[in-house]
């Protein structure tokens, strides 16, 4: 068995990349009952999201209230170009939201994290907020209206049945693609971060030996990190500008 062979047998039985996924309970309180590490990871995003409120609310220059005005000045930006209203009532709701999943996609990059976003069922918990607030939004905004959009203007009477059909599967697409999208972007890029990391981890017990090698590794793990890094940006980033365009729909009454 060669050298790379036999590293990497090791790296598959001591580093699995679902493991960090894994639900595991820490502690068991009074009332409760077990609270695990998804319960943990939640609470840590929801300070986050307090922290930013604090932030804005301090009166003093620090690092975090500039990055937390850089961040409020980003997200007035993106909900004026794609939001028509003259004043964004919406406009703390969608930022708690954009903050909590870009807080839930980070908290995987430390380590021994888990990205709470590469849970489906937290996934679609976000896209369902996304998703049904658009829709007692346009039933606020345009009453039983809303139900004519999916009845294409000049359409044969013969094929209304089946049009229907099709616009409404069209639209509760959106439920399910905003949260697999999500979820299989976070599940896909933290495996291939955790599996790079074990074959990078086993490898520096030869680093002596084979200096070289375990640096260019240790180079692409660099450059893979920073690029989930982007990723977990973005994919936050995305969910927001789709959140946005349907609220918008919603309110100028287009599906």
């Amino acid at each position: 068995m060669s050298v790379f062979q036999s590293i990497t047998l090791q790296t598959n039985v001591a580093f699995s990349a679902l493991e960090q996924f894994d639900v595991v309970s820490l502690v068991r309180l009074p009332l409760l009952g077990h609270l695990n590490n998804v319960w943990i990871f939640l609470v840590l995003a929801a300070i986050m999201i307090l922290m930013l409120q604090l932030a804005l609310q301090s009166g003093y220059l620090t690092s975090a209230v500039f990055a937390a005005i850089a961040i409020i000045r980003f997200l007035e930006q993106l909900f004026n170009e794609n939001i028509s209203l003259k004043k964004n009532i919406y406009f703390w709701g969608l930022s708690a939201l954009f903050v909590f999943i870009l807080s839930s996609n980070f908290l995987g990059l430390i380590p021994f994290g888990l990205t709470l976003t590469s849970f489906l069922l937290i996934t679609f918990f976000f896209s369902s907020i996304s998703f049904f607030s658009s829709v007692l939004i346009s039933l606020y905004a345009h009453g039983l209206g809303f139900f004519g959009a999916f009845i294409p203007s000049g359409t044969p009477t013969a094929l209304k049945a089946i049009l229907i059909v099709i616009e409404l599967i069209s639209y509760t697409a959106r439920l399910f693609s905003l949260a697999i999208r999500l979820f299989a972007n976070m599940m896909s890029g933290h495996s291939l971060l955790k599996i790079l990391t074990g074959f990078f981890l086993n490898f520096l017990t030869s680093f002596a030996a084979y200096g070289i090698p375990a640096l260019i590794l240790f180079i692409i793990l660099a450059a893979i990190t920073t690029l989930e890094t982007v990723i977990a940006f973005l994919q936050a980033y995305v969910f927001l500008i789709l959140t946005c365009i349907y609220t918008n729909e919603a309110i100028v009454g287009a599906h």
